[in-house]
This record gives structure tokens, sequence and C-alpha cells, in this order.
């Protein structure tokens, strides 16, 4: 069940971003519908949302510094300066990394759902990269499950 939820979410995401400017907000707007739908403690897995290769994954939170995502990351990322995080709580920035190369960058809206700091800059696996939603009235949280 929870498998064919995340490929329905999957598909749905992908068709509402396959075109124009929100195609790059597929993860950002599959994780909005799961958190919207799925009941409190459903399980999220990353992998079957987003449709592109990638081994790891770090997200990042408001006011994160060029210096964490770096050490986060464990390579200079030039690219985190255009995003203008360091000065911003509108979004947490999904990262998505391939061989120390990002391969995949999302801004995702501030609780749609937000990320708990348990999982704000932590550089995890693609099979690790499973969240724990947690419903909270005025703003969903995913929380980072112990590695699987």
């Amino acid at each position: 069940m929870r498998v064919r939820h995340a490929a329905i979410l999957t598909i749905l995401a992908m068709a509402e971003g396959g075109c124009g400017a929100d195609a790059d907000q597929r993860v950002s707007m599959a994780l909005t519908h799961m958190a919207a739908s799925a009941p409190d403690g459903s399980e999220i897995r990353l992998g079957p949302l987003t449709g592109f290769a990638w081994t790891s994954f770090v997200a990042f939170g408001p006011y994160t510094t060029r210096a964490q995502v770096d050490e986060a990351l464990g390579f200079a990322w030039p690219g985190f300066d255009k995003f203008g995080l360091e000065a911003s709580d509108r979004f947490t920035l999904l990262v998505f990394v391939r061989a120390d190369t990002v391969v995949h960058i999302e801004e995702h809206g501030r609780c749609r759902p937000d990320f708990a700091p348990d999982a704000l800059g932590r550089r995890v696996s693609q099979e690790s990269a499973v969240f724990t939603l947690q419903k909270v009235s005025d703003c969903n949280v995913l929380h980072l499950r112990s590695a699987v």
C-alpha cells in the first residue's frame, strides 16, 4: 500500500511539473502532496519520488551558510551562492548528489512539510533518505528515520 501510494503521488507530481518552471520542483511537489494526504507516522522514502539518478541527499534549512553546506556535502559547491539561503527563511534547499557532484536542486517551501533539525545538514544515502511524517496542526514535519 505504501509503495503504491508513493508511486501514485510520484506520477501526480511529475504530471503537474512535467513542463515549464515547475518541472524542477517534482520532489517538493510530491512531498507536499504526501504530507497533506498521509497519516501521522507515515514513512516517506525520497527514492521513489525522484526521476533522476542520485546517490545521496542533503536538506539545508534556512540561514545555512556556505561553510556548513560545503562541510555537509564533503566538497565545495559554488552553485550554493545563487540561492541566497544564508539570509532567507522562506525555504529549505533540497540537494541531490551523485559522485560528489550536485545533480538536482529544489527550493522546498516551509511547512510543505518542514524538515526537522535531525534531518537538516546531514548527507544521507538514497537508501537512508527515509523520513517519518509528524502531523502537527501548524506545520507538518519530516524526521530522518534511523539508518535502514
